[in-house]
């Protein structure tokens, strides 16, 4: 009867068996397509020639890969005052000034139009910003106890990256 119900809803009630493949077949296809990126800038030769290492395979892997790198810093506790500590902060603050080149890189080939488009590209600049607010804040309270030691905001950023960027690794590492 639910069954029926939501078939009814979704407007496949009344389709014969043939009619509800084919209904299921466009679903998949649509699943399928690829994610649209905006033409090749053709007026600058260095927006193409950024626009063509950004749309490179081995971009889109090395982000997917730096990405991993950096949640893998969150492995080991950080405790304020080790070496350690002070060692994986200077790594995490690297990876996140590569993600903000990243970020550069991809606003200067698709234009700031064009980069604001992709709701993940917003998203991994909100990411990238609170790093680099991560970053300031660490580097201030580097003499201190723990203010910020404790690593909260690093591991919200490293949660958001791997989520946003969960798609890339997903359908860019085949």
């Amino acid at each position: 009867m639910n069954l029926s119900i939501i078939s009814f809803f979704k407007g496949t009630a009344l389709l014969t068996v043939d009619q509800r493949r084919w209904m299921d077949l466009k679903g998949r296809i649509k699943l399928a397509q690829p994610l649209r990126t905006p033409p090749r800038p053709e007026n600058s030769k260095l927006r193409s020639y950024i626009f063509d290492i950004t749309q490179n395979r081995l971009f889109k892997k090395s982000s997917a890969i730096l990405v991993l790198f950096n949640c893998a810093l969150l492995y080991k506790p950080w405790k304020a005052n080790e070496q350690i500590t002070q060692i994986s902060a200077l790594i995490s603050s690297l990876f996140t000034f590569l993600f903000l080149v990243e970020a550069v890189m991809k606003c200067t080939a698709l234009g700031f139009v064009g980069y604001w488009q992709s709701r993940r590209n917003r998203f991994d600049l909100l990411v990238t910003i609170l790093g680099i607010g991560w970053i300031v804040l660490n580097f201030i309270s580097f003499g201190k106890k723990g203010l910020v030691r404790q690593i909260f905001v690093s591991d919200i950023q490293c949660a958001i990256l791997f989520y946003s960027k969960n798609s890339v690794i997903h359908l860019d590492l085949r």
